[in-house]
């Protein structure tokens, strides 16, 4: 049976975190500004979060998925500083020449992540700096939020910002015209 709860999908990498190429290093994991906040307030308006990550680097046998998985519970750390609670993680450790079936842009993530919290896609947000996150909300059928960290990317969305701060706006005026 599946709720009516609003979920956000969340990119790890350039999204909540700042970009490290190839991150292993729990020691470097740092939020973006203003990520906890806005997150904070968007959970207090009835949000839930959930995670979904490409990380290759375990395929390519640059991190073992021990280091990632101190990666990802030092980004929980540090956003449970705010208060803020990841309901879940769904993780691709496959290298791109996989060719499997759960690496953005296929949607393997999001439907075990609907699955799990009994969510549905017409009221789910993804949040993301790439176009790859742009193409998993697409495919999954939900709305899409660009974080933008590259002010020379030519990739544009209706929906975009370069602060966090302003996510929340974005979410509800997204939720005003589609949820």
């Amino acid at each position: 049976m599946t709720t009516k709860h609003k979920l956000i999908i969340l990119d790890r990498d350039g999204t909540l975190i700042k970009h490290v190429h190839y991150l292993k290093d729990k020691n470097l994991v740092e939020l973006l500004d203003d990520v906890g906040a806005s997150l904070k307030k968007l959970q207090d308006n009835g949000y839930i979060f959930a995670i979904a990550t490409n990380q290759s680097v375990i395929g390519r046998k640059l991190a073992s998925e021990r280091e990632v998985s101190e990666v990802n519970e030092r980004v929980f750390e540090l956003l449970m500083k705010f208060g803020v609670e990841i309901k879940m993680l769904a993780l691709c450790g496959h290298a791109p020449t996989d060719n499997c079936l759960c690496r953005k842009p296929e949607i393997a993530m999001a439907t075990a992540i609907n699955n799990f919290l009994g969510t549905t896609s017409d009221n789910t947000i993804v949040i993301g700096d790439s176009l790859t996150d742009k193409l998993f909300a697409q495919n999954f059928g939900a709305q899409f939020i660009l974080i933008k960290r590259d002010s020379g990317s030519t990739f544009t969305h209706e929906f975009e910002t370069e602060h966090w701060s302003e996510v929340p706006k974005l979410v509800q005026l997204i939720e005003n015209l589609y949820i």
